[in-house]
């Protein structure tokens, strides 16, 4: 039998991505692409997959990860494809893989490169040569990638507060041929060293030459505690001035922000009323985390890890230390350490004492008859750089009222992240099964359509993937099957902050994938197939 079609779904209830109800309908593929959608399709295929009962959908879109050096590690991407995602957009928070200038890593980059020990692999130097690396590699999802803005900075100028013109110059060509490379645009990290450097006119600079290749400018802006809302309004005004679509990343209150939230949110209101394309994304977890050296001022970590370390034995340096930490206007954690929040500060990844993962601070310090910032420099003189606190950030509410704004996105701000005992974030695992099983089957917080849209064409508008994030003929087959009676993640943020080894992390309830047309999950599990690529800027 001469087969015409590829891969057929039979029975489903197609949710195409564009927010319509959903309807039942067979899908075919052929070559790649979607090539016909009807009520009934009496056609031989290679493979027919019965999914009736089933939610045939486009495959889903994480619009905001850190997997910008794990494709090459873990090329299968199961921990993406179990949730139903196949294609995510790389090189957000201003981190990006390249350029790299005489295999000098940043701190930001060797926090993702730790994750998956890759470093001896990193052939490539330039932006355009990263690009070229990724584009042979064989993996299951597709990869968008931006060029990080701290990244290139630190690349030009080190650590430094400010460029001189030259440097300023190097910075924009830079910027433009990662551009003209294929990149989707750029981003930034401004509570991240060196990009809490960068002025709002530099930023600007770069910003107009990413609206000119039609790109977007993607940010974690200025703050996302004490200083949130108005990191969200420097983030409006350049991308009003730039003329460039902003995408604010992660956009939920940290402690110490979480007062700030309803006037961020009318920010972005009153910005899109005005005419400025701003979008934003959130994650799905109440918790969340960084690496020690994140919440440490620049000025202490210029002589490097092992030195700060090392002086971690001097009282005085602590005490100096304390003084300037609880200053420090960096993410995430800092806002803990900030308020002393000790009793919901807790450390995530401990290599040289394990046997303090998953607890306070606060009892840590119960334990040892120790003042808390005694407890906390003593972790960090014992595991320097692999010390991870992880603690509650975000209040349910925000989330909730984040998913309910029509400009919000959903996203997993996840990087390579094993099963163990080291509590990687739920989002990791389980972004798709929260969003789909709590907040739509549970909850009905948002109808299946509307969250399905957030996390298909919605992103793929964002950044130009035109012919994905719709189910359509004509339109790249990137499918994901799931059962909506069963959806839901495997892992919690109880779990989380609990220190539960993970067993089994994944989301449940997603039955089959295809990526490109081939199917790269069957009955839940991995086929082995690899047909993702790596998809560039269409230059307008």
């Amino acid at each position: 039998m001469v087969h015409c079609l590829d891969v057929l779904l039979v029975g489903g209830y197609v949710v195409d991505g564009t927010g319509v109800p959903w309807y039942r309908a067979d899908v075919a593929v052929r070559d790649g692409v979607v090539v016909l959608i009807a009520p009934k399709i009496d056609l031989p295929a290679a493979r027919t997959l019965d999914v009736h009962g089933m939610v045939v959908a486009p495959g889903f879109i994480d619009i905001h990860s850190h997997s910008d050096y794990s494709f090459f590690w873990d090329p299968d991407a199961s921990q993406r494809i179990t949730q139903g995602f196949t294609t995510e957009i790389c090189g957000n928070c201003g981190v990006s893989a390249a350029p790299i200038r005489e295999r000098r890593f940043s701190d930001l980059q060797l926090d993702l490169l730790s994750s998956v020990g890759v470093r001896e692999n990193v052939t490539w130097c330039t932006f355009r040569e990263y690009l070229q690396t990724a584009a042979s590699q064989k993996m299951c999802t597709n990869v968008g990638v931006l060029i990080g803005y701290n990244t290139i900075r630190e690349y030009v100028a080190g650590t430094q507060r400010e460029l001189s013109t030259a440097e300023r110059l190097e910075i924009m060509e830079l910027v433009t041929d990662a551009m003209a490379a294929g990149a989707l645009g750029v981003s930034s990290g401004l509570v991240y060293q060196p990009g809490n450097f960068a002025s709002r006119d530099e930023l600007t600079e770069a910003c107009r030459i990413v609206a000119r290749w039609g790109g977007v400018y993607a940010t974690h802006t200025r703050g996302l505690r004490e200083s949130f809302s108005t990191g969200v309004g420097e983030a409006i005004d350049i991308a009003q001035t730039a003329r460039v679509p902003l995408e604010i990343s992660h956009m939920v209150p940290q402690l110490g922000g979480w007062g700030q939230w309803r006037e961020a949110l009318d920010q972005v209101d009153e910005a899109r009323a005005r005419g400025v394309d701003v979008t934003f994304d959130t994650h799905l977890d109440t918790v969340g985390g960084n690496n020690v050296l994140a919440t440490i001022p620049p000025q202490y970590k210029q002589d490097g890890v092992e030195s700060l370390a090392a002086r971690l034995s001097d009282p005085g340096f602590r005490s100096r230390l304390r003084r300037d930490m609880q200053d420090f206007l960096g993410p995430g954690t800092s806002g803990h350490l900030k308020h002393s929040r000790w009793d919901i500060l807790r450390i995530g990844q401990a290599p040289y004492t394990p046997w303090a993962v998953g607890k306070s601070v606060e009892a840590l310090s119960w334990a040892a008859g120790k003042d808390p910032w005694d407890v906390f420099f003593d972790l960090l003189e014992a595991n320097g750089r692999g010390l991870y606190l992880t603690a509650v950030y975000v209040p349910e509410d925000a989330i909730r009222s984040a998913l309910s704004h029509p400009a919000s996105m959903v996203m997993t701000d996840a990087s390579f992240a094993e099963a163990g005992p080291n509590c990687p974030f739920p989002r990791n695992f389980g972004t798709s099964g929260k969003l789909l099983g709590k907040y739509v089957r549970e909850e009905g917080l948002l109808s299946l359509e509307e969250a399905v849209r957030k996390i298909t064409s919605a992103p793929a508008a964002r950044y130009g993937l035109w012919d994905r994030g719709v189910l359509r003929p004509g339109f790249a087959a990137d499918v994901t099957v799931f059962d909506p009676a069963t959806i839901a993640p495997t892992v919690t943020d109880e779990g989380c902050l609990a220190g539960c080894e993970y067993q089994n992390p994944r989301t449940v309830g997603v039955m089959h994938v295809l990526v490109n047309g081939e199917v790269v999950l069957e009955g839940g599990e991995l086929t082995g197939a690899r047909p993702g690529r790596l998809l560039l800027r269409r230059h307008t």
